[in-house]
């Protein structure tokens, strides 16, 4: 199945508040989360004819699990006052 611009648009449109309300919960950096959610969905676009989902999703959560362990220390406390807004 080949997907033209307005079924992307519509991916994007139903999926981009969930994916990027789990990365930002992730990274807690607001630049970061909405760059690695834009290369998501680019990605989901190259591949969209032989997009496996839960194959993607599941390396997606490793990365994010290798980029949050990298910056641990203080990083729940600084996630915390992002997303409090303190």
């Amino acid at each position: 199945m080949s997907y033209d611009m307005a079924q992307k648009e519509a991916i994007y449109r139903d999926y981009h508040d969930k994916v990027y309300g789990y990365v930002i919960s992730k990274v807690c950096n607001v630049q970061i989360a909405e760059d690695l959610t834009s290369d998501i969905f680019l990605k989901i676009y190259e591949k969209i004819d032989t997009f496996d989902a839960d194959a993607y999703r599941s390396g997606v959560e490793k990365l994010l699990e290798a980029i949050g362990n990298a910056g641990r220390g203080d990083a729940a406390e600084k996630c915390a006052k992002l997303i409090l807004g303190m």
